[in-house]
């Protein structure tokens, strides 16, 4: 399967929506067949990049296989019976998982994360937390409305999970800018009492220049 910009926005909208909605919102929303193929494409582009992601709350795979009964067998079942059994098998193949191979997966996964978003987690909730807030971050430096960011520590955070796996995001210049100015007012912010948060946005900063020094 080859992934667009759209699917990659679209995974980081999952993710959130498995953490921090509500079952009954997500029936719902998804009960609009356009919005519901768009998530059987996500689910299934998830599988493919991001799969361990599902290991870590028993619901998500609930909230999955909930969504989609909506339209399994609606009148255009036909256009999505093929996405729909892949993702009943991925779930089902998920489920058999024994104990130790789904640790063994959710900690590769872990640090994994913990490596692109130069940071550690210090419980489940906040890793979860934080995967949820890429795409509060994506969607304000979108809009141009940064003030929708309310967390620094986690805008730097998700800044370089992008840095390490979207990097295309930042091509626009009027972007760049955007990201810099928000970096460089929490740099200052950390001066002189958060000098954690300050190192952690210097380091981000030149991760991102960097970034911008290899596509120019």
């Amino acid at each position: 399967m080859d992934y667009t910009t759209e699917d990659f926005v679209n995974v980081l909208l999952l993710r959130n929506q498995l953490v921090n909605v509500e079952l009954s919102e997500l029936m719902k929303f998804y009960e609009d067949y356009d919005r519901f193929c768009t998530f059987l494409r996500s689910v299934l582009v998830l599988r493919d990049v991001d799969s361990a992601f599902l290991l870590f709350r028993p619901e998500f795979i609930e909230k999955i296989e909930r969504v989609i009964q909506i339209h399994r067998f609606g009148e255009k079942r036909s256009e999505v019976w093929g996405d729909i059994n892949e993702i009943v098998l991925y779930l089902n193949q998920i489920k058999s998982y024994s104990d130790d191979f789904r640790e063994m997966l959710k900690e590769d996964y872990r640090t994994y994360q913990q490596d692109c978003r130069k940071t550690p987690f210090e419980d489940e909730n906040e890793f979860l937390y934080s995967m949820a807030y890429d795409a509060v971050v994506y969607c304000a430096i979108q809009r141009n409305d940064m003030d929708f960011i309310t967390e620094d520590d986690m805008y730097l955070v998700s800044i370089n999970y992008f840095i390490e796996t979207f990097p295309e995001m930042f091509q626009d210049p009027a972007i760049q800018q955007r990201v810099l100015e928000k970096i460089a007012g929490i740099e200052a912010k950390g001066w002189p009492f958060r000098k954690e948060l300050r190192n952690y946005s210097k380091e981000t900063r030149e991760a991102f220049q960097k970034l911008k020094q290899k596509e120019e």
